[in-house]
């Protein structure tokens, strides 16, 4: 996977949210259920281990690195995609049009 892709197409969707003035996404949720990608990605497991996470957590974390508070790693690329995991329920489930 190159990454440039996957930028280009973050890019376009945040700037598709902008210009239709979505500045915010809010959510109720808090606490959901993650799979973790390597219990996930063995198929011969029949039930994967099941960790209750917290999206709050995961926000106040990404908002840390945004400024400056610590340093970004890896665990911040997980801490995104549940980020954006919620972002794409709440814009599915209400009557916002993005495209």
């Amino acid at each position: 996977m190159e990454i440039e892709i996957i930028e280009n197409v973050f890019n376009e969707l945040f700037k598709l949210l902008k210009k239709k003035n979505i500045r915010t996404i809010k959510t109720d949720i808090d606490y959901f259920w993650n799979i973790d990608i390597s219990d996930a990605i063995k198929f011969e497991i029949v039930e994967p281990t099941i960790v209750v996470e917290s999206i709050s957590e995961d926000y106040a974390e990404v908002c840390e690195v945004n400024t400056n508070k610590r340093n970004l790693n890896v665990t911040d690329i997980e801490k995104l995609a549940n980020i954006i995991r919620i972002l794409a329920y709440e814009i599915e489930k209400s009557d916002i049009s993005i495209m």
